[in-house]
């Protein structure tokens, strides 16, 4: 009687385990299409001067990826719920305006992301492979690129007057495509997220065999590549920063040198032609003029270098240092406590712009010192574990570009609360979960998805 009793026990436990697989690689499936979605450079425009990013969007459906036994659930409602809190206490105060709670989630849309941490923690899948979703993004996003490039004769990255719903300038630099998916889109946010998907699918390279691994680390290079090549500073810095401690990191590991040594022979021809140049450079005035890449390139070189030499860093620094000044000497108690309850920071406290090109000052004048502390601790959090973890390529890949996030966004923040932390998130959920801390409290290791295969830490 005991072995008939043994036997149903068995079978019945097999029937919850497979069950349980099954659900479990829903979600998985599911955070992966997520994931994917975000990582693309979508526009949305939620009401006209307003402008949030697909991460907004998709947060409300990570929820779905939830258990409601997963303690991880609260501290993400508990997190929404302060920057609703911080959001009505900036309504009853100078702003007043229903932007308030939509700057609240726009500011909070990545939080979500740590659930989609941990579910893929729960598979106890390499961190290599919880970057192949973005590795095929990459390689997507590089083939827009190179079409573009061959339509446009090279001229992608285009000067001139730019209005749109949510942003209007008499001269900015964007990116012309005639992929509707991302139309006219401001240099930096492209190219910012061109580099961070490179990187992360460099990383991801370590878990391809054969030729297919060599392929992907071409072109994620080449991507890399691309994002260095549009004249933004901040990312050419962080391109660079990049490269540096991939090297420092992995100075032994093949991938490294083949990475950098794509990158070497991608860079020669472009510095050579760059150089060989010697149109003159095209007016900048603010007449709708469309400026091409070279010219766009040597105007900013050689503006940078008179700069360098007249100790005019306030404009070298394209007017962040003023910018900086200023917003130190506005810090109060009450932006220490809540900030401006995410309220327009242009329009309510009189900046020249809605961010302070910094995301460390964004988020204490959006939501206080308190949501600055909580928000950059998870997204930037990562280092601390990535730095503990066993090493291995695809670890330091990922270190190196997360570390050169963190330095760019000390110069620029306008993805940093938005599309960015969609990866940022779920990364520091993904090493939550797969620590001894994860594994106490948040997860239970027994179900592996077999579709996906398990890996080892």
């Amino acid at each position: 009687m005991r072995g008939i009793n043994t036997k149903e026990n068995q079978k019945m436990s097999f029937m919850v385990t497979a069950q349980s697989n099954k659900n479990t690689d829903w979600r998985y499936r599911l955070s992966t299409i997520i994931l994917l979605l975000a990582a693309f450079p979508i526009q949305i425009y939620a009401v006209p001067g307003f402008e949030i990013t697909p991460s907004l969007i998709l947060a409300a459906a990570v929820f779905l990826l939830s258990k409601p036994s997963e303690k991880a659930i609260y501290v993400v409602i508990g997190f929404l719920a302060i920057c609703g809190l911080l959001a009505l206490l900036g309504m009853v105060g100078n702003d007043g305006r229903i932007k308030n709670l939509i700057g609240a989630a726009s500011f909070s849309s990545g939080f979500p992301y740590l659930l989609v941490g941990l579910v893929f923690a729960s598979y106890s899948i390499d961190i290599a492979k919880l970057w192949q979703p973005v590795a095929v993004a990459a390689v997507l996003v590089t083939v827009i690129f190179m079409v573009d490039l061959y339509l446009t004769n090279g001229n992608l990255i285009l000067s001139a007057a730019y209005d749109s719903v949510a942003y209007s300038a008499p001269e900015t630099t964007f990116i012309n495509s005639v992929f509707p998916f991302y139309g006219k889109y401001a240099v930096i946010t492209l190219a910012t997220i061109a580099m961070m998907l490179a990187g992360l699918s460099i990383a991801a390279a370590s878990s391809f065999r054969g030729n297919f691994k060599i392929f992907v680390l071409i072109v994620s290079n080449l991507l890399m590549f691309i994002s260095f090549t549009t004249w933004t500073r901040q990312v050419m810095l962080g391109v660079i920063l990049f490269y540096a401690i991939l090297i420092v990191m992995a100075f032994r590991r093949k991938e490294t040198w083949v990475s950098f040594g794509v990158f070497l022979i991608l860079l020669g021809p472009w510095a050579y032609f760059l150089q060989a140049d010697s149109r003159s450079l095209l007016s900048w005035e603010a007449n709708g003029h469309v400026v091409g890449a070279e010219g766009i390139g040597t105007h900013k070189f050689q503006t940078s270098i008179d700069y360098l030499k007249d100790g005019n860093f306030d404009k070298l620094s394209t007017g962040r240092l003023p910018l900086y000044r200023d917003a130190f000497n506005r810090i109060t108690p009450r932006i220490l406590l809540g900030g401006c309850g995410f309220c327009n920071i242009a329009d309510v406290l009189k900046f020249p712009f809605s961010s302070l090109h910094n995301v460390i000052l964004t988020a204490v004048f959006k939501g206080g010192v308190i949501y600055a502390a909580i928000y950059l601790c998870v997204a930037f959090g990562s280092l601390i574990l990535l730095w503990f973890r066993k090493k291995s390529f695809s670890r330091d890949a990922t270190y190196a570009v997360v570390a050169s996030i963190a330095v760019q966004s000390l110069f620029n923040d306008v993805l940093y609360f938005q599309v960015v932390p969609a990866l940022l998130f779920t990364l520091s959920g993904y090493l939550i979960g797969s620590s001894s801390i994860g594994e106490k409290f948040f997860l239970r290791r027994e179900v592996v998805a077999p579709a996906f295969g398990s890996g080892t830490h």
